[in-house]
């Protein structure tokens, strides 16, 4: 159905813990929100990385994901993805501000590195517009964000880096400055009507989804996916283009729309609004894009890789030489190198699977230990989020625990002898839930102990307690 997503360890994080978690702890807002915040965010990773991978998740995939447990009602599945989506929003703002701010202070670094180092004979008015502009061009940004970082550069301030120079008239000054002005100021109107353009093109796009939505006479027969990669089709788009056609995304729109033609049940329209918002918001398959000098820089980089990776003694080729000489080749300060190492970080699997299976002394396992150990140095090195697994201590489960956690938790309209046959004979047959037997799970539930854990509940009496526990008991023995 289309391109697949490219891996990312947060969207697979995510994906495994809505497919294990037991029912009743998805039902506990207050838990979804702690274990959900836990697997989006990597504190100790690069927010513009961690903000990225959250990109490639959207609504549809939470509803897809709860879906596939089979567990929940078409309406618990709605309410759910959207108390889910709902946090991943306010996480991926916060990133998104936490990204803006470093990218502010590594901007006005690499600025000032330019202004003070560029050899004299290179800042003529054309290639300041080439270099310069090189430097502070982002086009995976969208207008505001540019606009917000250049507003830090004024006349005043290139003037004063350039009078620290030592070789440079003080009567060149003004001049190479305005020339920097200009460099600046035309590159926000490009960017604004780079925006305006993507704006339009957008709500063009939204406009002809709801006339396809809307007209097609047999929605349910009709190749959607197919129909929709069509019109959202454009390889020229950057990130920031894509991230505003997602946000003119609306819900509650396509609702009313799809409402009018009276042909489609709830379920229906549910799943069809999933496949479209699925395609519509599909951010993850737009590559990260560098701008000019830095496209030059990355494919130079990636060449130095591809050659090492061609030429270097099988010996050479372990763990700790990898680690180290791919370091020292991502070492070089320069302007823009973080922008370069994240897109290294991404880089595609088969073209290095392709790459090292030209070489003759490779066995296939020797070529993906060596690729697993390529792809988690250049994300280390770009300090890219980590799996759960390996960044928090995980805490051992037993059956005794899960089932207090059910007791605690499960809703009280849950708590009907059909409920609790379906959910005990999911916790006794679970692997995630410890290593015990089957005999001694049904050994850890002590009458008394269950009793006394359901009495603690606000909405629970001594007698309602005694009741379930005895079913609970019945239905597990």
């Amino acid at each position: 159905m289309g391109e697949q997503p490219t891996y990312s360890v947060i969207r697979a994080d995510v994906e495994n813990y809505l497919l294990s978690a037991y029912p009743w702890q998805l039902r506990d807002r207050n838990l979804v929100e702690q274990q959900l915040r836990e697997r989006l965010q990597d504190p100790q990773a690069d927010p513009e990385a961690n903000a990225r991978e959250l990109e490639q998740i959207s609504r549809s995939d939470f509803a897809d994901w709860l879906r596939q447990k089979g567990l929940f009602t078409q309406t618990e599945v709605n309410q759910l993805a959207d108390s889910l989506e709902t946090i991943r929003r306010e996480m991926l703002v916060a990133l998104q501000a936490a990204s803006e701010r470093e990218k502010l202070v590594s901007l006005h670094r690499d600025v000032e590195q330019y202004i003070l180092l560029t050899p004299r004979e290179e800042l003529t008015p054309e290639a300041i517009h080439g270099s310069l502009a090189g430097i502070l061009d982002d086009p995976n940004g969208d207008y505001a964000q540019l606009s917000a970082r250049l507003s830090q550069f004024d006349r005043g301030m290139f003037e004063g880096l350039l009078h620290q120079r030592q070789n440079l008239e003080p009567e060149a000054v003004p001049g190479i400055a305005q020339e920097m002005m200009l460099a600046r100021d035309r590159l926000l109107d490009r960017a604004q009507d780079r925006e305006r353009s993507a704006r339009e093109k957008a709500e063009d796009l939204w406009n002809k989804i709801q006339g396809y939505l809307q007209n097609t006479s047999n929605l349910q027969g009709s190749n959607l996916e197919h129909e929709l990669s069509l019109l959202l089709k454009d390889p020229e788009a950057g990130a920031a283009a894509l991230r505003l056609r997602a946000s003119r995304y609306n819900r509650e729109e396509l609702v009313r729309t799809l409402a009018t033609r009276g042909d489609l049940s709830e379920a229906q329209v549910n799943d069809l609004l999933d496949r479209v918002e699925r395609n519509w918001t599909r951010i993850r398959f737009a590559p990260q894009r560098l701008a000019g000098q830095l496209q030059a820089q990355y494919e130079q980089t990636t060449s130095a890789i591809a050659d090492y990776l061609r030429n270097t003694g099988r010996e050479e080729l372990n763990p700790e030489g990898i680690q180290r000489d791919l370091s020292r080749l991502l070492s070089e300060p320069k302007a823009g190198a973080k922008a370069i190492q994240h897109r290294l970080a991404a880089m595609d699997r088969e073209t290095l699977v392709q790459l090292l299976a030209q070489r003759q002394d490779l066995s296939e396992e020797q070529v993906n230990q060596i690729i697993d150990e390529v792809l988690g140095t250049l994300r280390r090195l770009a300090n890219s989020p980590r799996r759960l697994a390996s960044r928090a201590q995980q805490r051992a489960i037993n059956f005794r625990d899960s089932l207090q956690d059910y007791l605690r938790n499960t809703g009280r309209e849950e708590l009907n002898p059909l409920g609790i046959q379906r959910d005990l004979k999911l916790l006794l047959h679970d692997p995630q839930a410890g290593a015990e037997s089957l005999k001694e799970r049904l050994a850890a539930m002590d009458r008394d102990t269950l009793v006394a854990l359901l009495s603690q509940r606000q909405d629970m009496s001594e007698e309602d307690a005694n009741r379930i526990v005895a079913q609970v008991l019945g239905r597990a023995r």
